[in-house]
Protein backbone atom coordinates (compact mmCIF):
# COMPACT_ATOMS: atom_id res chain seq x y z
CA UNK A 1 0.00 0.00 0.00
CA UNK A 2 1.22 3.55 -0.61
CA UNK A 3 2.97 5.24 2.24
CA UNK A 4 3.14 8.86 3.30
CA UNK A 5 6.41 9.89 1.65
CA UNK A 6 8.84 12.65 2.30
CA UNK A 7 9.33 14.68 -0.85
CA UNK A 8 12.59 15.69 -2.48
CA UNK A 9 11.46 19.26 -3.08
CA UNK A 10 14.94 20.24 -4.22
CA UNK A 11 14.37 18.23 -7.38
CA UNK A 12 11.65 20.66 -8.41
CA UNK A 13 9.36 17.77 -9.35
CA UNK A 14 7.36 16.46 -6.49
CA UNK A 15 5.31 14.01 -8.48
CA UNK A 16 2.77 11.15 -8.07
CA UNK A 17 0.86 8.86 -10.56
CA UNK A 18 -2.09 7.22 -9.62
CA UNK A 19 -11.92 12.00 -16.68
CA UNK A 20 -15.67 14.36 -17.83
CA UNK A 21 -16.96 16.08 -21.05
CA UNK A 22 -18.99 19.15 -20.14
CA UNK A 23 -22.63 19.12 -21.11
CA UNK A 24 -23.43 22.78 -20.63
CA UNK A 25 -23.77 24.35 -17.24
CA UNK A 26 -25.09 27.02 -15.01
CA UNK A 27 -23.41 28.89 -12.21
CA UNK A 28 -24.22 27.59 -8.76
CA UNK A 29 -25.82 30.52 -6.98
CA UNK A 30 -23.64 32.25 -4.43
CA UNK A 31 -20.38 30.64 -5.57
CA UNK A 32 -18.49 32.32 -8.43
CA UNK A 33 -15.97 29.48 -8.51
CA UNK A 34 -18.30 26.57 -9.19
CA UNK A 35 -19.94 25.64 -12.47
CA UNK A 36 -22.48 22.86 -12.60
CA UNK A 37 -24.67 21.32 -15.31
CA UNK A 38 -25.70 18.75 -17.81
CA UNK A 39 -25.88 14.98 -17.63
CA UNK A 40 -25.26 12.76 -20.34
CA UNK A 41 -23.42 -4.77 -20.17
CA UNK A 42 -21.53 -7.60 -20.86
CA UNK A 43 -22.88 -10.08 -23.39
CA UNK A 44 -22.79 -13.81 -23.80
CA UNK A 45 -20.51 -15.07 -26.48
CA UNK A 46 -20.90 -18.30 -28.34
CA UNK A 47 -18.34 -20.98 -27.69
CA UNK A 48 -15.22 -20.58 -29.76
CA UNK A 49 -13.20 -23.17 -31.55
CA UNK A 50 -9.85 -21.41 -31.76
CA UNK A 51 -6.81 -23.45 -30.80
CA UNK A 52 -3.84 -21.73 -29.23
CA UNK A 53 -0.48 -22.42 -27.59
CA UNK A 54 -0.66 -26.17 -27.28
CA UNK A 55 2.10 -26.47 -24.73
CA UNK A 56 -0.37 -25.57 -22.02
CA UNK A 57 -3.37 -27.50 -23.37
CA UNK A 58 -5.65 -29.60 -21.23
CA UNK A 59 -6.48 -33.12 -22.25
CA UNK A 60 -8.45 -33.27 -25.46
CA UNK A 61 -7.91 -29.68 -26.59
CA UNK A 62 -5.45 -26.87 -26.89
CA UNK A 63 -5.26 -23.44 -25.39
CA UNK A 64 -3.94 -21.28 -22.60
CA UNK A 65 -6.27 -22.73 -20.04
CA UNK A 66 -6.64 -24.57 -16.83
CA UNK A 67 -7.45 -28.15 -16.13
CA UNK A 68 -9.44 -30.41 -18.40
CA UNK A 69 -13.11 -30.73 -17.77
CA UNK A 70 -16.51 -29.90 -19.08
CA UNK A 71 -18.41 -26.71 -18.59
CA UNK A 72 -19.25 -23.40 -20.12
CA UNK A 73 -16.98 -22.38 -22.95
CA UNK A 74 -15.92 -18.86 -23.78
CA UNK A 75 -14.96 -16.70 -26.69
CA UNK A 76 -11.74 -18.63 -27.17
CA UNK A 77 -12.65 -21.94 -25.60
CA UNK A 78 -11.00 -24.94 -27.20
CA UNK A 79 -12.98 -27.97 -28.35
CA UNK A 80 -12.82 -31.28 -26.60
CA UNK A 81 -12.01 -31.30 -22.92
CA UNK A 82 -9.23 -28.70 -23.01
CA UNK A 83 -9.61 -25.44 -21.15
CA UNK A 84 -9.12 -22.17 -22.96
CA UNK A 85 -10.04 -18.64 -23.67
CA UNK A 86 -11.40 -15.88 -21.52
CA UNK A 87 -14.63 -17.45 -20.33
CA UNK A 88 -14.00 -20.68 -18.56
CA UNK A 89 -12.73 -24.16 -19.13
CA UNK A 90 -14.35 -26.88 -21.13
CA UNK A 91 -15.55 -27.98 -24.47
CA UNK A 92 -18.41 -26.70 -26.51
CA UNK A 93 -21.05 -24.89 -24.54
CA UNK A 94 -22.55 -21.51 -24.12
CA UNK A 95 -19.95 -18.78 -23.70
CA UNK A 96 -19.93 -16.00 -21.18
CA UNK A 97 -18.54 -12.62 -20.41
CA UNK A 98 -14.75 -12.25 -20.44
CA UNK A 99 -12.91 -13.48 -17.36
CA UNK A 100 -9.28 -13.87 -16.45
CA UNK A 101 -7.63 -16.40 -18.70
CA UNK A 102 -5.31 -17.96 -16.15
CA UNK A 103 -1.65 -17.86 -15.13
CA UNK A 104 -0.29 -19.13 -18.45
CA UNK A 105 -1.68 -16.24 -20.47
CA UNK A 106 0.84 -13.54 -21.49
CA UNK A 107 0.62 -10.46 -19.23
CA UNK A 108 -0.82 -8.31 -22.02
CA UNK A 109 -3.81 -10.66 -22.27
CA UNK A 110 -4.64 -10.79 -18.57
CA UNK A 111 -7.93 -9.14 -17.69
CA UNK A 112 -8.69 -7.18 -14.53
CA UNK A 113 -11.90 -5.64 -13.20
CA UNK A 114 -10.70 -2.93 -10.82
CA UNK A 115 -12.49 0.38 -10.30
CA UNK A 116 -11.82 4.01 -9.51
CA UNK A 117 -14.49 5.47 -7.21
CA UNK A 118 -14.92 9.06 -6.05
CA UNK A 119 -17.31 11.44 -4.32
CA UNK A 120 -17.45 15.22 -4.29
CA UNK A 121 -19.22 16.75 -1.28
CA UNK A 122 -19.62 20.44 -2.07
CA UNK A 123 -19.87 23.33 0.38
CA UNK A 124 -23.48 23.97 -0.72
CA UNK A 125 -24.57 20.45 0.28
CA UNK A 126 -24.54 18.88 -3.17
CA UNK A 127 -22.87 15.53 -3.75
CA UNK A 128 -21.52 14.32 -7.08
CA UNK A 129 -20.40 10.75 -7.77
CA UNK A 130 -21.58 7.39 -9.04
CA UNK A 131 -24.12 5.77 -6.70
CA UNK A 132 -23.77 8.53 -4.12
CA UNK A 133 -24.47 11.68 -6.07
CA UNK A 134 -27.60 13.78 -6.12
CA UNK A 135 -26.35 15.61 -9.20
CA UNK A 136 -24.93 14.60 -12.57
CA UNK A 137 -22.95 16.85 -14.82
CA UNK A 138 -19.89 19.05 -14.79
CA UNK A 139 -18.15 20.82 -11.93
CA UNK A 140 -15.21 23.21 -12.11
CA UNK A 141 -13.99 24.62 -8.82
CA UNK A 142 -10.99 26.74 -7.89
CA UNK A 143 -9.60 27.20 -4.44
CA UNK A 144 -6.94 26.61 -1.83
CA UNK A 145 -6.17 23.14 -0.47
CA UNK A 146 -6.92 23.11 3.25
CA UNK A 147 -6.08 19.46 3.96
CA UNK A 148 -4.92 16.43 2.00
CA UNK A 149 -4.53 12.76 2.92
CA UNK A 150 -3.57 10.93 -0.30
CA UNK A 151 -7.11 9.59 -0.79
CA UNK A 152 -9.04 12.82 -0.11
CA UNK A 153 -8.56 16.57 0.00
CA UNK A 154 -10.52 19.64 1.09
CA UNK A 155 -10.67 22.88 -0.94
CA UNK A 156 -11.79 26.30 0.30
CA UNK A 157 -13.33 28.13 -2.68
CA UNK A 158 -13.87 31.48 -0.95
CA UNK A 159 -11.66 33.79 -3.05
CA UNK A 160 -8.86 35.62 -1.24
CA UNK A 161 -10.26 39.03 -2.29
CA UNK A 162 -13.88 38.24 -1.29
CA UNK A 163 -15.71 38.86 1.97
CA UNK A 164 -16.94 35.33 2.67
CA UNK A 165 -16.46 32.60 5.19
CA UNK A 166 -14.84 29.23 4.42
CA UNK A 167 -16.52 27.40 1.52
CA UNK A 168 -15.18 23.90 2.07
CA UNK A 169 -15.68 21.08 -0.43
CA UNK A 170 -14.36 17.57 0.19
CA UNK A 171 -13.21 15.23 -2.57
CA UNK A 172 -12.59 11.57 -1.71
CA UNK A 173 -11.48 8.76 -3.99
CA UNK A 174 -10.13 5.22 -3.99
CA UNK A 175 -8.48 2.77 -6.39
CA UNK A 176 -5.80 0.09 -6.09
CA UNK A 177 -2.37 1.57 -5.32
CA UNK A 178 -3.59 5.17 -5.63
CA UNK A 179 -2.01 7.80 -3.37
CA UNK A 180 -2.40 11.33 -4.73
CA UNK A 181 -0.08 13.95 -3.27
CA UNK A 182 -1.95 17.28 -3.39
CA UNK A 183 -0.01 19.88 -1.39
CA UNK A 184 -1.72 21.74 1.44
CA UNK A 185 -2.01 25.50 0.69
CA UNK A 186 -1.58 24.91 -3.04
CA UNK A 187 -4.05 26.70 -5.31
CA UNK A 188 -5.84 24.18 -7.52
CA UNK A 189 -8.47 23.76 -10.20
CA UNK A 190 -10.73 20.72 -9.72
CA UNK A 191 -12.79 19.46 -12.67
CA UNK A 192 -15.33 16.67 -12.23
CA UNK A 193 -17.92 15.07 -14.48
CA UNK A 194 -20.39 12.31 -13.66
CA UNK A 195 -22.90 10.82 -16.13
CA UNK A 196 -25.43 8.11 -15.29
CA UNK A 197 -27.43 7.26 -18.44
CA UNK A 198 -27.31 3.45 -17.90
CA UNK A 199 -24.17 2.61 -16.05
CA UNK A 200 -22.15 5.43 -14.54
CA UNK A 201 -19.02 7.19 -15.74
CA UNK A 202 -17.01 9.51 -13.52
CA UNK A 203 -13.92 11.62 -14.09
CA UNK A 204 -11.82 13.96 -11.99
CA UNK A 205 -8.69 16.00 -12.56
CA UNK A 206 -6.84 18.21 -10.11
CA UNK A 207 -4.30 20.66 -11.53
CA UNK A 208 -2.15 23.43 -10.12
CA UNK A 209 -3.44 27.02 -10.35
CA UNK A 210 -0.66 29.59 -10.58
CA UNK A 211 -2.74 32.63 -9.58
CA UNK A 212 -6.22 32.93 -8.07
CA UNK A 213 -7.88 36.35 -7.91
CA UNK A 214 -4.55 38.02 -7.25
CA UNK A 215 -3.18 35.38 -4.84
CA UNK A 216 0.04 33.70 -5.90
CA UNK A 217 0.40 29.95 -5.51
CA UNK A 218 3.09 29.28 -2.88
CA UNK A 219 3.72 25.80 -4.24
CA UNK A 220 4.14 26.18 -8.02
CA UNK A 221 3.85 28.87 -10.70
CA UNK A 222 2.66 26.44 -13.39
CA UNK A 223 -0.93 25.88 -14.51
CA UNK A 224 0.06 22.59 -16.14
CA UNK A 225 1.08 20.48 -13.14
CA UNK A 226 -1.27 17.50 -12.73
CA UNK A 227 -1.84 16.19 -9.22
CA UNK A 228 -4.52 13.63 -10.11
CA UNK A 229 -6.39 12.55 -13.24
CA UNK A 230 -8.68 9.52 -13.07
CA UNK A 231 -11.64 8.04 -14.90
CA UNK A 232 -14.01 5.13 -14.49
CA UNK A 233 -16.37 3.92 -17.21
CA UNK A 234 -14.60 5.89 -19.93
CA UNK A 235 -11.07 5.75 -21.35
CA UNK A 236 -10.60 9.52 -21.50
CA UNK A 237 -9.46 12.18 -19.06
CA UNK A 238 -11.87 14.97 -18.18
CA UNK A 239 -12.50 17.59 -20.87
CA UNK A 240 -9.78 20.22 -20.96
CA UNK A 241 -7.03 17.90 -19.73
CA UNK A 242 -3.53 18.13 -21.14
CA UNK A 243 -3.27 14.35 -20.87
CA UNK A 244 -4.05 12.06 -23.79
CA UNK A 245 -5.16 8.44 -23.37
CA UNK A 246 -5.36 6.11 -26.37
CA UNK A 247 -6.74 2.58 -26.71
CA UNK A 248 -4.89 -0.17 -28.58
CA UNK A 249 -6.44 -3.61 -29.19
CA UNK A 250 -4.15 -6.48 -28.24
CA UNK A 251 -5.61 -9.28 -30.38
CA UNK A 252 -6.35 -11.47 -27.36
CA UNK A 253 -9.75 -12.56 -28.71
CA UNK A 254 -9.74 -14.83 -31.72
CA UNK A 255 -12.93 -15.17 -33.76
CA UNK A 256 -14.85 -12.77 -31.49
CA UNK A 257 -18.60 -12.36 -31.72
CA UNK A 258 -19.81 -9.36 -33.71
CA UNK A 259 -19.76 -6.01 -31.94
CA UNK A 260 -22.98 -4.12 -31.32
CA UNK A 261 -21.20 -0.82 -31.91
CA UNK A 262 -18.33 0.77 -30.08
CA UNK A 263 -14.97 -0.91 -29.71
CA UNK A 264 -14.47 -4.40 -31.18
CA UNK A 265 -14.45 -7.19 -28.56
CA UNK A 266 -10.89 -7.51 -27.24
CA UNK A 267 -8.54 -6.63 -24.43
CA UNK A 268 -6.84 -3.26 -24.82
CA UNK A 269 -3.69 -1.50 -23.69
CA UNK A 270 -3.99 2.15 -22.68
CA UNK A 271 -1.33 4.56 -23.93
CA UNK A 272 -0.60 7.64 -21.80
CA UNK A 273 1.01 10.80 -23.17
CA UNK A 274 0.90 14.58 -23.24
CA UNK A 275 -1.93 15.94 -25.39
CA UNK A 276 0.73 17.67 -27.51
CA UNK A 277 3.00 14.66 -27.89
CA UNK A 278 3.38 13.27 -31.40
CA UNK A 279 4.28 9.71 -30.34
CA UNK A 280 1.56 7.40 -29.00
CA UNK A 281 2.97 7.43 -25.48
CA UNK A 282 3.58 4.78 -22.84
CA UNK A 283 1.56 1.53 -23.04
CA UNK A 284 0.07 0.17 -19.82
CA UNK A 285 -1.67 -3.21 -19.73
CA UNK A 286 -4.52 -4.14 -17.40
CA UNK A 287 -3.48 -4.48 -13.79
CA UNK A 288 -0.11 -2.88 -14.45
CA UNK A 289 1.54 0.50 -13.89
CA UNK A 290 3.61 2.63 -16.22
CA UNK A 291 5.65 5.82 -16.01
CA UNK A 292 5.84 8.78 -18.38
CA UNK A 293 6.64 12.47 -18.46
CA UNK A 294 4.90 15.58 -19.77
CA UNK A 295 5.91 19.27 -19.91
CA UNK A 296 4.42 21.31 -17.05
CA UNK A 297 5.68 24.84 -17.70
CA UNK A 298 8.62 24.50 -15.31
CA UNK A 299 10.28 21.60 -17.11
CA UNK A 300 9.08 18.02 -17.07
CA UNK A 301 6.62 16.39 -14.72
CA UNK A 302 7.02 12.69 -14.02
CA UNK A 303 3.78 10.76 -13.77
CA UNK A 304 2.65 7.27 -12.84
CA UNK A 305 -0.39 5.56 -14.38
CA UNK A 306 -2.32 2.40 -13.54
CA UNK A 307 -4.66 0.65 -15.98
CA UNK A 308 -7.50 -0.68 -13.81
CA UNK A 309 -9.49 -2.25 -16.67
CA UNK A 310 -9.66 -1.82 -20.44
CA UNK A 311 -11.68 -4.27 -22.50
CA UNK A 312 -14.76 -4.47 -24.71
CA UNK A 313 -17.26 -7.32 -24.72
CA UNK A 314 -19.04 -5.98 -27.81
CA UNK A 315 -22.40 -5.85 -26.04
CA UNK A 316 -24.70 -3.00 -27.04
CA UNK A 317 -24.89 -1.39 -23.61
CA UNK A 318 -21.53 -2.39 -22.11
CA UNK A 319 -19.58 0.79 -22.74
CA UNK A 320 -18.08 1.27 -19.27
CA UNK A 321 -15.30 -1.34 -19.05
CA UNK A 322 -12.51 1.25 -18.83
CA UNK A 323 -10.77 2.74 -15.85
CA UNK A 324 -7.41 4.29 -14.97
CA UNK A 325 -5.66 6.74 -12.71
CA UNK A 326 -2.68 9.06 -13.21
CA UNK A 327 -0.87 10.96 -10.46
CA UNK A 328 2.42 12.70 -9.96
CA UNK A 329 5.25 10.58 -8.72
CA UNK A 330 6.43 10.94 -5.14
CA UNK A 331 9.94 10.22 -3.96
CA UNK A 332 10.91 8.89 -0.55
CA UNK A 333 14.03 10.08 1.26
Amino acid sequence: MPRHPALLSSLGLVTLLSSFVACGGSVIEGDPNVEQGGSAGASAGAAGSHQDAGSHAGTGGTGWGGAAGTGAGGWAGAGGAGAGGWAGAGGAGAGGVPIDAGPDVPPSCVQTHEQFVMKASLHNGQQIGCWVGTTNGVLELRGRVESSSGTSFVVDSCPPNADCGPMLSTFSFDAPNLYAYIPVEALVTVRVQVDQPWGCTQQIEVTNLANWNGAENPYSSSNDTIYLSASDGIAQPVAGSKLAVYKSALGCVNDPPPSCGGDPPDLYALYFASLYQSSPGTPVYMGQQGYFEIPDGNGLQYLQAQNLRSYSSGACDAYWDWSFWVAQMVYEL
